[in-house]
């Protein structure tokens, strides 16, 4: 059996306000883990589910998955084979991850992310 690249998934939701989510989630039992301009994660029993302004992130649509993965690079080459070349980039990006980003026909954004080693 090949080794798995892909270990979970997570959610993105689009927010307009930063403290009505805050204190929505929290009252679900949530915490904050990370905040950034536009983007913010919480947590809860090992569960991620992260959050990104409404009309921030313009490539595909409101619709994103975060996937995480153990090797981006292992994945990118793969999916170049099997995409035949038309992969992005990894990116290195500010919150301390590696991105691969991926749009779907259907224009679904596919976040494959790893933790940066920086």
């Amino acid at each position: 059996m090949p080794r798995r690249l892909i270990w979970s998934a997570i959610p993105v939701l689009p927010y307009a306000d930063v403290e009505a989510t805050l204190d929505f989630y929290g009252k679900l039992g949530f915490a904050l883990v990370y905040t950034g301009v536009d983007y913010m994660t919480m947590q809860r029993d090992g569960l991620e589910v992260h959050f990104a302004r409404a009309g921030a992130h313009s490539v595909g649509s409101a619709t994103t998955c975060y996937l995480r993965t153990p090797d981006v690079d292992n994945l990118r080459a793969e999916l170049v084979e099997s995409l035949q070349g038309d992969v992005p980039p990894v990116a290195e990006m500010p919150w301390r991850m590696r991105e691969l980003h991926i749009v779907d026909p259907y224009r679904n954004l596919l976040r494959f992310a790893q933790p940066s080693t920086e």
